[in-house]
């Protein structure tokens, strides 16, 4: 093994030269306090050798005594110590003391479950404990317990580690593997948390005699770290771990000061990538995650905790070959509560087969500098919005570009949409899928008449554009849009069956409205709002091609004195009708 990779590589052995019987000690150096969540307590100067306590760890002999006999002399306070070996455990060790570390050699400490009938449970469980810590160990499931239930797998084998009710806990620096039961588990509420440099692969990625892969939408507790349970939680940091093959990567119910940063999560066959439950600050920060079944970063407001979403950041991950990128979801049985100033920031999507970005029942939400390319349906999917859309690239998606339903005013301004509507033949409602931009309104109840502000947004369309495109921008009834400063290079006209407000595009190779009945005529509209040019000849007398209509202008290149200043268009037509304009005065 790559010396760079391996813990037993990096570990000083030289601490453990001095490690013998029974209350032996050895000047151990404690470990950096983390900044973010509580840490364990600092290692004891007490250190208690599982050898010594009659485990042997050649890989054929029971060492479960052994270690439960080292823990129980550590319980006061120390440092259980495994020296490399294959060190087998049937059953559970269960650790109810406080301020104990468990600590091995590196990954040459190996700690092997060979029980079959200790479904849910784990090689090590806390109950009750503060400061504990699990560092520098190796930990082999046996991979194959599992039970068919309601046409789903229930894998309900042993995890490697699981907390029941505790706080201050660590566990950094381990590899698990093979484990039906989840990775890092725990149960009740957990208090202060650091996971951090941990190696985790499930069963989901057949290996040998291994059962998997685990099937697409398969839902249960297998969590490589986590929980299912919408206990509260505070304060957990997880960090810099590489997960593969659970169903889930990273889970947890809902509480605050959740940070979820710089993991790599990958061939995740059953469902999330990350599933959150109702998580108050948090922040999900510079992961990697692909190939997934489902959602990258799925966070849910469920029906056991309903209640408002606040100070949710997602942030700088790298997120592709998945269902979706980021969602932000909420249970059919939840009827009011939902996110209430998300952040959503710096995300790389790409490649996913329906969502890049979506959002459902979010109040100033910020949706700022994310990519997003390559999707099946919709770029980003604003379900129920209000707030900023701004400095997103968006590009290559089969629908719309943005689809936004305004539950009240949102600023979208300078994003750059390319390439979108791209496959719409076999949508439902196609037409409404059809468009770049799609504003609409769908709760009647929401008063003022939200607004779609869109500033310096770029449309941009490859050539030949598909034939799937129908409209550059559409709004609904029940909408107001104001535009401004926008570059609309496709083809394609807008349709305003909402209330214009006001239009002024920076350019334009279009001026059709598609019909002249959504600009409501009663409706003040300000700005140009029709092509301007410029030449030496009108477009006709020049034989120009293309479509123009009423109000177009061609301004004179050259104008002089007691000549024209240009040419208005005055019938619709491919170029239509041009009359001069009054010549200037002399």
């Amino acid at each position: 093994m790559d010396q760079a990779h391996d813990p037993a590589k990096r570990f000083d052995r030289k601490r453990f030269l001095r490690i013998g019987g029974i209350g032996a000690a050895a000047s151990i150096v404690a470990p950096a306090a983390t900044a973010h969540a509580a840490p364990a307590a600092p290692e004891s100067t007490l250190v208690f050798n599982v050898k010594d306590f009659g485990a042997r760890g050649d890989g054929s002999f029971d060492d479960t005594p052994g270690i439960a006999a080292a823990v129980k002399a550590a319980a006061g306070g120390g440092t259980v110590y495994f020296p490399p070996g294959d060190f087998q455990v049937k059953g559970e060790i269960l650790i109810q003391a406080d301020n104990i570390v468990l600590r091995g050699a590196g990954w040459a400490s190996r700690l092997t479950q060979t029980d079959t009938g200790v479904a849910g449970k784990a090689i090590l469980r806390f109950a009750n404990a503060t400061g504990v810590a699990v560092r520098e160990l190796s930990f082999t499931g046996r991979g194959t317990e599992h039970v068919v239930l309601d046409g789903n797998r229930k894998y309900n084998g042993v995890a490697a580690v699981r907390f029941d009710k505790c706080t201050n806990v660590t566990v950094s620096g381990c590899r698990i593997a093979r484990h039906a039961g989840g990775g890092i588990r725990w149960t009740g509420s957990l208090r202060g948390a650091l996971f951090a440099d941990n190696t985790i692969t499930g069963i989901g990625i057949a290996n040998g005699s291994d059962p998997g892969p685990i099937g697409a939408k398969d839902n249960n507790n297998d969590f490589a770290i986590g929980q299912w349970e919408s206990s509260p939680n505070d304060n957990i940091v997880i960090r810099g771990n590489t997960i593969s093959g659970h169903c889930f990567g990273i889970g947890s119910g809902h509480g605050n000061g959740l940070v979820i940063s710089d993991n790599v999560i990958h061939d995740i066959p059953g469902q999330h990538g990350m599933y959150l439950s109702a998580p108050g600050g948090a922040q999900i920060s510079g992961n990697v995650i692909r190939k997934v079944a489902l959602n990258c970063v799925n966070v849910q407001i469920a029906s056991s905790v309903q209640e408002d979403v606040s100070s949710l950041v997602v942030s700088d991950n790298v997120l592709y070959d998945a269902a979706a990128g980021v969602v932000l979801n909420i249970a059919s049985e939840v009827p009011k509560a939902g996110f209430r100033q998300p952040v959503i920031v710096g995300n790389s999507v790409r490649a996913v087969r329906e969502y890049g970005i979506a959002v459902n029942r979010t109040w100033n939400g910020s949706i700022i500098g994310n990519t997003v390319s390559g999707t099946g349906a919709y770029g980003l999917l604003l379900n129920g919005f209000s707030g900023t859309v701004r400095d997103n690239t968006v590009q290559n998606t089969n629908w719309n570009g943005l689809y936004v339903d305004l539950i009240g005013d949102t600023y979208s301004s300078d994003n750059v949409f390319t390439d979108c509507a791209m496959n719409t033949t076999n949508a439902t409602a196609a037409d409404r899928l059809a468009f770049y931009v799609n504003a609409v309104k769908t709760d009647p109840e929401i008063t003022p008449q939200p607004v779609l502000h869109s500033d310096s947004d770029l449309l941009h369309a490859a050539s030949p554009e598909p034939s799937t495109l129908r409209k550059c921008l559409h709004s609904s009834a029940g909408t107001g849009v104001f535009l401004r400063g926008l570059v609309n290079r496709t083809s394609k006209p807008w349709e305003f069956k909402g209330e214009l407000l006001h239009l002024d595009f920076a350019y334009s190779r279009t001026a059709d409205f598609s019909d002249s009945a959504h600009l409501f005529p009663s409706t003040p509209v300000h700005g140009r709002g029709r092509r301007e040019l410029y030449g030496l000849r009108d477009p006709k007398t020049a034989g120009m091609a293309g479509s123009f209509q009423p109000g177009d202008t061609c301004w004179h290149a050259r104008p002089t004195a007691g000549g024209t200043p240009g040419w208005i268009c005055v019938a619709a037509g491919e170029p239509g009708e041009w009359k001069a304009m009054a010549p200037l005065a002399v």
